[in-house]
């Protein structure tokens, strides 16, 4: 009787901690922006027990809303905009999950004299479960890894002058829309100050690395959607190599490369912040 009441107890406690679906997520974006930080997209996910899914039988909605034209300009384009950047970055985040994915797109009607509503900039997501009725019991949670070179990873953009030859730095903020080479808006400062440095040090030369997450140590390349080739982590460093030189640095100066996932920071990746991790570009100073 007391190992029945035991068990019973169990079955219990695992029916409180599973995920019931469905399950309703907001998020917030910014009037007229299409993309919002990753590290926030991935804590709110967190937050309502959605760090991992089963691999199969989940079906998403994503619900983009757009406020009135004079508040965030092409409506349509924008709420398609933020439908695709959160489709892609569940692709990203949830690797090996079998996901069937509908689109929404929500525009506010009452228009005149109307103020900013931040309602009307958010994009809902409805996760629910196809596979059975019955609660899905989570994977037990992993503690985070710790990175292989804690160091680099805190380092600033402020001491990259003080960098002796062959050291690096990662690019702390630097931040890409997911599948793409190209930035978040809040990435731009981080572009600013390395143009800064560049300019204040004119006789430093770097390597631009960029390097990508969610694979195989060592394997192939992530795909970009922009070329429709698996080259991501060169392109994205030659997204930072061509903003360079389009505000003036010198090309003898300069070089980039996509190290794929051959020198990742951490690994195995066993949660969403070892994949934010590994998908960075960094500085290598190669003269000074």
């Amino acid at each position: 009787m007391k190992h029945l009441v035991l068990f019973i107890s169990i079955l219990c406690t695992e029916f409180l901690n599973a995920q019931v679906f469905p399950i309703k997520v907001d998020l917030q974006f910014g009037h007229g922006y299409m993309a919002m930080d990753a590290d926030e997209f991935t804590r709110v996910l967190e937050s309502q027990g959605l760090s991992k899914l089963p691999e199969r039988g989940i079906s998403v909605t994503i619900k983009s809303h757009s406020d009135c034209p004079s508040l965030e300009g092409n409506r349509k384009n924008i709420a398609m905009e933020r439908a695709d950047y959160c489709e892609n970055i569940l692709h990203q985040f949830y690797p090996g999950v079998e996901m069937t994915i509908s689109k929404e797109m929500m525009k506010r009607e009452s228009c005149a004299g109307a103020s900013p509503d931040a309602n009307w900039t958010k994009v809902t997501l409805f996760f629910e479960s196809t596979a059975t009725n019955e609660p899905v019991i989570p994977v037990e949670p992993q503690p985070e890894a710790i990175p292989v070179d804690s160091a680099k990873t805190e380092a600033s953009l402020n001491t990259l002058s003080q960098l002796n030859v062959g050291e690096s730095l990662v690019l702390e903020g630097l931040n890409f829309q997911p599948g793409k080479h190209r930035i978040l808006n809040e990435a731009k400062p981080v572009l600013k100050k390395l143009l800064l440095i560049m300019q204040e040090n004119p006789t430093m030369k770097i390597e631009i690395q960029g390097h990508v997450c969610c694979g195989k140590k060592g394997g192939e390349d992530g795909v970009d959607e922009e070329t429709g080739k698996y080259n991501l982590s060169w392109t994205r460093a030659q997204f930072v190599y061509d903003y360079l030189i389009e505000h003036g640095i010198d090309a003898s100066r300069l070089s980039y490369k996509g190290y794929a996932m051959s020198m990742p920071l951490v690994y195995p990746e066993k949660t969403i912040q070892d994949q934010i991790k590994n998908r960075r570009v960094e500085v290598l100073i190669t003269g000074k």
